[in-house]
Formats: structure tokens, C-alpha cells, sequence
């Protein structure tokens, strides 16, 4: 199944274009998420960092009575975690996401054993020159807030 990410209405900016490959398999779920525009801003190295201030490309989906999170940068910088809202999350370690630059940007390839049925795909660059936000499930709120899982869409 394939997805493209739009500007979220609170962006100012442009976001790049942004389209999303999601795959099943034996081993559970593979999102691969490809930015056709290199990276403006990568600084976070540490896994469990502020990766959403950096270029960021990312991957939230149901999981039981709440969501999984994962967001990585272009260094391969992965944050991870499960809870019901934006706080209180309890930081994971069982996903992993692979970084490959490509002729016209970057991809993560995030890697979940869960079976994914239902989520969104998220851009965004908080701290970039000029910041950016996109979605592939329109978030209608004021102001930048991805931990909204009420927008969540069922994967086809």
C-alpha cells in the first residue's frame, strides 16, 4: 500500500514530498518512508532524542489500548514509545528503523513486529530554518500536535 503526506494546516512552510510503502510480512510490519528532499537540519544522534527538531520522518499506529511512536532523523537517531497521549509515553526498544540516502533525499525504513492496521505517517523539522509539518491523515487542531490518535485512518 502507498501513501503521500500533505502540509498540515499549521505549517507556514512547504514541506518535501513525502510518500510512504507499507508491507507486511512473517515478521510484522515495514513502513518505508522516503523524503525527496535531503535533510535541512541532523544533529540528533542519540537514540530516544529530540529526533522531531531535526528533518523527521514518522511512523505512529494503534497498538492494544493505546499508540506506538517511532520517529527518526537522517542519522538513523530512532525514538520510540508506547502510551495513550502525547505524555506519560514508556520508552520501547523493539522496532528498529535502517537510514538510506537516496538521489533526490533520504528514507527510514522503520521495521515494527506489530501488525499496524491503523495510524498516520508524519514529516516535520521543529527547529529546521524554516520549520514544517505534513500528515497523510489531515490533524485538524490549532497548532502543531502529532500524538492525536482520534485522526488516525485505517491503512487500506
Amino acid at each position: 500500500m502507498k501513501y503521500e503526506l500533505k502540509k498540515c494546516a499549521w505549517s507556514q512552510n512547504d514541506p518535501p514530498a513525502v510518500d510512504v510503502e507499507l508491507t507486511y510480512d512473517e515478521s510484522g510490519t515495514v513502513a518505508v518512508m522516503t523524503s525527496h528532499s535531503f535533510p535541512k537540519r541532523a544533529t540528533v544522534t542519540q537514540n530516544q532524542g529530540r529526533v522531531w527538531e531535526d528533518d523527521c520522518l514518522e511512523f505512529f499506529y494503534e497498538k492494544d489500548d493505546g499508540y506506538v511512536n517511532l520517529e527518526a532523523n537522517s542519522l538513523g537517531a530512532l525514538r520510540q514509545s508506547f502510551g495513550k497521549e502525547r505524555n506519560g509515553r514508556e520508552l520501547i526498544r523493539y522496532a528498529s528503523v535502517e537510514i538510506e540516502m537516496t538521489d533526490d533525499g533520504w528514507r527510514a525504513i522503520f521495521k515494527t513486529p506489530d501488525i499496524a492496521r491503523k495510524g498516520n505517517f508524519y514529516a516535520c523539522a521543529d527547529l529546521a530554518d524554516k520549520p514544517y509539518y505534513a500528515s497523510w491523515s489531515e490533524i485538524k487542531t490549532p497548532e502543531a500536535d502529532f500524538h492525536r490518535p482520534e485522526f488516525f485512518k485505517k491503512f487500506n
